[in-house]
């Protein structure tokens, strides 16, 4: 297991609240993530590392 950080940002790209979750690797890492971007995109780090920025959820 991994330790992973979650930055959920705000509109203007700025961190609204962290989370810290242990994942296997960066695939169970992104769909984490992925369930938290209804309204803000999520940075996703491990260690030092960022792994990706993953976008909110288009509606339609």
């Amino acid at each position: 297991m991994k330790r992973f950080r979650f930055f959920l940002l705000d509109s203007m790209g700025r961190i609204d609240r962290g989370l810290e979750r242990d994942c296997l690797n960066d695939a169970e890492a992104l769909d984490f993530a992925r369930q938290q971007t209804d309204a803000a995109s999520v940075e996703v780090w491990q260690a030092q590392r960022l792994v990706a920025r993953v976008q909110p959820r288009r509606a339609g």
